[in-house]
């Protein structure tokens, strides 16, 4: 978030159209960018927890996460993983 944060304020002070905008507008539109990267963060988790399932079944450390415990299903999984990359 920090170099998308960084990158959108130095586009909002060289750009007109975005020099033209309103404080507000500007806030309303890095909290989109915060809430989508956080989104999209956590589709990439969870497609990693349905890629490494089998794998987590055999480390002490990760058998107890919901796919590698049986507690989700992997359906379960991807109707979450849709529903995140559709939010993001």
């Amino acid at each position: 978030y920090t170099p998308l944060l960084s990158t959108t304020t130095a586009a909002a002070a060289t750009t007109t159209a975005a020099a033209s905008a309103s404080p507000l507008a500007f806030t309303i539109l890095c909290t989109k960018f915060a809430l989508g990267s956080f989104i999209m963060r956590g589709a990439g988790c969870t497609i990693n927890d349905m890629w490494d399932a089998n794998y987590d079944k055999q480390v002490t450390r990760t058998k107890s996460r919901p796919l590698a415990s049986g507690a989700l299903s992997h359906n379960q999984a991807w109707v979450f993983l849709g529903a995140q990359l559709t939010a993001g």
